[in-house]
C-alpha cells in the first residue's frame, strides 16, 4: 500500500527568548513571517496529503489569517491546537489524524519547527524516503564546535570526540504507529520529559537514521537569530 505522508509544522511556542509581543514564529524576516516563508517550502512537497500547522490555541485565527494573506486559499493547509508542550502538540497533530481516519502503518509524518524557515525540500524528501524503509529519519549536521558535558553546570565532567558528535535539527520523518508505540511504552515521567521524536525511539530501543541537514537550516531563537536569517534572505 502506498504511504500516505503528511506534514507536521510545530508552531506551538511562545518564543519567549525573542521577546516582542507575538511569538517568534510570527515575526518577519524581509517582510514575510517566518511560519509563511516554513509553509511555503512545504507547499512545494507534492507528496504531502495534507499539512497539519500545529499552533497555540489564542493564536489560530492569526495564523489562518496569515496564510489566507501570504499564501491564499490553501486546503492542503489545516490548523490545528497545540498541546502543552511539544511532545502534546506532536500528539494533538496525531489525534486529528486518527480522527479522520487517515492514521495506520502506512502513515508516515514529517515534523518539523515552524521556526526553521530555510529547510529544503530536498531535506524533507530525504527523510521520507528513509522513513518508508522503516527506519525513523532525524536531520543532522556534524558538530563544529567541541561539545563539554556538565552534570551541574559548573564543571566539565567529560569532552566527547568531536568526530562522533552532531546538531539535531528538524525534519524529524517517522511513521506515525510507530511513534504512537514507541510513547506508549514509556513513563509519564520520560514522556514528559523527552525532548523530540528521536528520544523516543532510542529509549525504545528503535534504530534511527541520520539525513544531511545544513547550517542554513537554522532555528530562530534569540534575537540575532533574525540578522543572521535576513542576510540569508539577500
Amino acid at each position: 500500500m502506498k504511504s500516505k505522508v503528511f506534514g507536521v509544522v510545530l508552531a506551538g511556542g511562545s518564543g519567549t527568548r525573542m521577546g516582542g509581543e507575538q511569538p517568534k514564529q510570527f515575526q518577519k524576516i524581509a517582510d514575510r513571517p517566518i511560519l509563511i516563508r516554513t509553509l511555503e517550502t512545504f507547499l512545494q512537497v507534492p507528496e504531502f496529503t495534507e499539512i497539519l500547522l500545529v499552533t497555540p490555541a489564542a493564536w489560530t485565527d492569526h495564523s489562518r489569517k496569515l496564510i489566507e494573506q501570504y499564501l491564499g486559499q490553501q486546503p492542503r493547509i489545516r490548523l490545528v491546537e497545540g498541546g502543552t508542550d511539544r511532545s502534546g502538540s506532536l500528539m494533538q497533530a496525531i489525534r486529528a489524524l486518527d480522527a479522520d481516519g487517515a492514521l495506520d502503518e502506512d502513515t508516515i509524518l514529517v515534523t518539523h519547527d515552524a521556526v526553521r524557515p530555510f529547510v529544503t525540500v530536498g531535506m524533507i524528501e530525504a527523510g521520507i524516503a528513509m522513513a518508508k524503509t522503516g527506519t525513523p529519519a532525524m536531520t543532522v549536521i556534524p558538530a563544529t564546535d567541541t561539545i563539554v558535558c556538565s552534570v551541574d553546570g559548573k564543571r566539565i565532567d567529560q569532552v566527547p570526540d568531536r568526530t562522533t558528535m552532531y546538531q539535531m535539527q528538524t525534519p524529524q520523518t517517522f511513521g506515525a504507529v510507530l511513534f504512537c508505540r514507541c510513547f506508549e511504552q514509556l513513563t509519564v515521567e520520560e514522556q514528559n520529559t523527552v525532548t523530540d521524536a528521536s528520544g523516543v525511539f532510542l529509549r525504545t530501543g528503535v534504530p534511527v537514521g541520520m539525513v544531511a541537514g545544513a547550517k542554513t537550516n537554522i532555528k530562530i531563537t534569540w534575537p540575532e537569530d533574525l540578522i543572521i536569517a535576513e542576510q540569508f534572505c539577500r
